[in-house]
């Protein structure tokens, strides 16, 4: 009965004619009622598949009230990843990404989806179960530029902010964390030709990782990362500089308020001042 009634109480958030500031105060008051109660609710989101969402979080909320997570990035996808492309989602979180690239690379491509934290994992397998994916391989370890484990820890308000800590030995509650080439197999190398990273602090070490297969990589490899720029990442991207690959600078804006009337076109940019942003490196 509860989530009838905040379905029913939901629906001007998600009427795309109602103007944006007000579309956007109604998710956000409806958001708070749904924090109150916390009842998943499945929802159908055109142009990506069904999904169990949890309204009252960051991300759940926007999905469920805009049908978009992140629209200047899933605007990339849609317009970067061609059908039978291998791609990987480093960070896969509740799927909502590797949803949409499973929809991208078609029957003929598939999806590794990459996320180590078991509660998060869980729901990131049954988005696939509910939409009967068979493209996607669910890859249940941390990616780093070495195997190691570290302490994980899980964010209650918003599940993309979990993050992995320090690097630990023989804490039974620390998780996995091995090399890219080491999950993905190695005759699909080839035709990897976009990865997605959103790894909360890890970025560095993936990105080493990722550099060192270059060589086993197609020529036309895209990167997407939510990165963190600092001291650490500035000389990888300035190998990639080195390497052909351009930057392009993703808009993202995560208020309610940015997300009716998010701008989405990505723009080259060739420095970045330190602190986060959405960057992709691409080379054709």
């Amino acid at each position: 009965m509860a989530t009838t009634a905040l379905n029913w109480l939901s629906a001007p958030a998600r009427w795309p004619w109602l103007p944006g500031t007000l579309r956007a105060g109604y998710a956000l008051v409806v958001k708070r009622l749904w924090s109150l109660v916390k009842v998943p609710v499945i929802a159908d989101i055109p142009r990506l598949g069904r999904m169990r969402l949890e309204p009252w979080d960051l991300i759940d909320s926007r999905i469920f009230f805009f049908h978009v997570w992140e629209p200047g990035v899933t605007a990339f996808l849609r317009e970067t990843i061609r059908p039978g492309a291998v791609v990987a989602d480093i960070g896969a979180n509740i799927g909502y990404d590797t949803l949409l690239m499973s929809r991208l690379v078609g029957p003929d491509g598939h999806v590794f989806a990459i996320e180590p934290g078991p509660a998060i994992r869980e729901r990131l397998e049954a988005q696939i179960t509910l939409n009967a994916l068979s493209n996607v391989t669910v890859v249940a370890y941390g990616i780093s530029d070495r195997s190691e484990r570290r302490s994980f820890h899980v964010s209650a308000a918003n599940l993309g902010a979990s993050r992995f800590g320090d690097p630990v030995e023989g804490d039974p509650d620390a998780l996995e964390l091995r090399r890219l080439a080491d999950v993905v197999p190695s005759a699909l190398l080839p035709r990897m030709s976009f990865v997605k990273i959103d790894v909360e602090g890890m970025e560095a070490p993936v990105m080493r990782d990722i550099m060192t297969m270059l060589p086993d990589l197609p020529h036309d490899l895209c990167l997407c990362a939510e990165l963190r720029v600092d001291d650490d990442l500035r000389p990888i991207m300035a190998s990639l500089a080195e390497q052909g690959f351009v930057t392009l600078a993703l808009p993202n804006h995560y208020s309610t308020f940015a997300y009716p009337a998010h701008p989405t076109q990505a723009e080259p940019k060739a420095d970045f001042p330190d602190g986060q942003v959405d960057i992709a490196f691409k080379r054709g």
